[in-house]
């Protein structure tokens, strides 16, 4: 939406999305933006954090902010990933880890599209540092000439003639 709209807009969207989110969570519990188009939810204590529970409020929250937006006489529709931590599940007992783990969750869930809820898992955290691992070893393996090209021919089943190739690259 920020590439379409201005800043005035994107702000008032947002605006209205944590709203909408407030209304949706007890009195006790705090909403935060954060930068981009991020909220934070913290639940305040008593409130039950089981995976259920978590993951019903999740739904409220997605459910409050797809009703469309009125915005200077047009709607704005718009769809909310939702990545959550439940304490228990957490690395560490701190706030700041709680905090970490539910971004690790929300950019898990962005990457497998709109409208995606994730709960924070430790393969989660697994995955990502493989993925960091990997990033940082690509390039090396691309300075010392480790990946290699190959072209697969590909085949016409009814004439049995090459039609093209498919060009895959293999770490070696």
């Amino acid at each position: 939406m920020a590439e379409r709209s201005d800043a005035a807009t994107v702000d008032a969207v947002l605006l209205a999305c944590g709203d909408r989110i407030a209304a949706v969570i007890r009195d006790t519990d705090v909403i935060a933006r954060l930068d981009g188009p991020r909220f934070l939810v913290l639940l305040t204590s008593g409130a039950r954090a089981d995976l259920e529970t978590l993951i019903q409020l999740s739904s409220r929250i997605q459910r409050a902010t797809e009703e469309p937006i009125s915005l200077d006489g047009a709607r704005v529709f718009v769809s909310m990933s939702v990545g959550f931590c439940a304490p228990k599940s957490a690395p560490k007992s701190s706030g700041e880890a709680l905090i970490r783990a539910a971004e690790q969750a929300l950019s898990d869930a962005c990457s497998h599209g709109t409208g995606v809820i994730r709960a924070f898992s430790p393969e989660m955290q697994q995955r990502a540092q493989m993925r960091i691992a990997l990033e940082d070893e690509l390039p090396v393996a691309l300075e010392n000439e480790q990946i290699r090209t190959w072209f697969q021919p590909q085949v016409s089943f009814k004439s049995g003639v090459v039609t093209g190739f498919e060009v895959l690259a293999r770490w070696e």
